[in-house]
């Protein structure tokens, strides 16, 4: 019995973490993604870009949330945005 990588689930690799300009994630295909900031209000929303850019948003933590496209939540992970 493993225990899988969250960085890893379901094929998706988010990376760097921390970021600074911007964020990849391989293994996206018709995925939607969602930044949220720290108090949980959505600041970005994006569909199957794998490089997001962060430049417009302050330093600080954010969850990425990665559903479907039948709007299910596949994976999320937080990320740390360091300048």
């Amino acid at each position: 019995v493993g225990i899988e990588d969250p960085d890893t689930f379901n094929n998706f690799y988010i990376y760097p973490n921390p970021a600074n300009e911007f964020l990849v994630i391989n293994g996206i295909r018709n995925e939607s993604v969602a930044l949220y900031n720290s108090i949980g209000m959505l600041v970005k929303e994006l569909k199957t870009e794998n490089k997001i850019n962060l430049s417009e948003l302050k330093e600080g933590l954010y969850l990425i949330q990665v559903t479907d496209s039948m709007g299910k939540k596949i994976q999320s992970e937080k990320i740390l945005i360091m300048r």
